[in-house]
C-alpha cells in the first residue's frame, strides 16, 4: 500500500489528522502490507495525549473480545497494553516516538500474521479469531473453536524508563519520625 492509498483509507491529508481510535484501528487491522516507514510516518502526527489512550482502548477492545478460557492470552495482552502505554508517555522525543511506533508495528505484525492461530481447525490470524469471537459474543456467526496458544510467544523486550520523569525525594526526611509504638 502506498502513501496516497493509506491516507485515503484513513481519511487523512497529513499525519497530524490522525486523531481517532477508529483510524488507528484501521491502520493496525489493514489487510494490505504497509511498509514500516509508512506506518511510522502516519503515526508521527499522533498527539502525545492521544497515543496512550488509543493504545489502552485498542488492546482493551481485543481483550474484551477474547474467547472464554483465554486467561493466558488476556494476561499477555495486559502486558502488551502496559508496555504500549509506557512507551506512549515518551513520544514527545524523536527516540521515544520511534520506540512507540516500532512496538505498535511489531504488535500489528504479530496480530495480523495469517497463520498465527487456529480457528475451527483452520489457520487464521489472531485478528480473525478475535473478530469471530466478538461476533460470536454478539450472537452472530455461530460457535467456533479457537486455539490461540501459538500467539502466546510475543516477546516483551526489557523496557527501560527515563528516571528523570520522577521527582526526587529526600530520604532523610522519613527517618526523623518517631515510632508511634514506642
Amino acid at each position: 500500500m502506498n502513501r496516497e492509498q493509506l491516507y485515503k483509507m484513513l481519511e487523512i491529508d497529513t499525519p497530524a489528522d490522525l486523531e481517532y481510535f477508529e483510524q488507528v484501528a484501521d491502520l493496525i487491522e489493514c489487510g494490505e502490507y504497509i511498509p514500516e516507514e509508512l506506518f511510522s510516518e502516519v503515526l508521527s502526527g499522533i498527539r502525545t495525549e492521544d497515543a496512550g489512550e488509543i493504545a489502552e482502548n485498542y488492546i482493551e477492545e481485543i481483550s474484551n473480545a477474547l474467547p472464554e478460557d483465554s486467561d493466558d492470552m488476556a494476561e499477555l495482552l495486559e502486558n502488551i497494553q502496559s508496555r504500549l502505554m509506557l512507551l506512549a508517555e515518551g513520544i514527545e522525543t524523536k527516540e521515544g516516538r520511534r520506540k512507540f511506533t516500532d512496538e505498535l508495528y511489531r504488535f500489528r505484525q504479530w496480530y495480523t500474521e495469517p497463520f498465527g492461530v487456529s480457528l475451527d481447525g483452520h489457520p487464521a490470524s489472531f485478528l480473525e479469531a478475535v473478530t469471530a469471537s466478538r461476533l460470536e459474543k454478539l450472537g452472530h456467526g455461530g460457535s467456533h473453536t479457537y486455539d490461540l496458544d501459538n500467539r502466546l510467544g510475543y516477546e516483551l523486550d526489557e523496557l527501560t524508563m527515563d528516571l528523570g520523569r520522577f521527582s526526587p525525594i529526600d530520604v532523610a526526611d522519613y527517618g526523623d519520625e518517631e515510632d508511634p509504638e514506642e
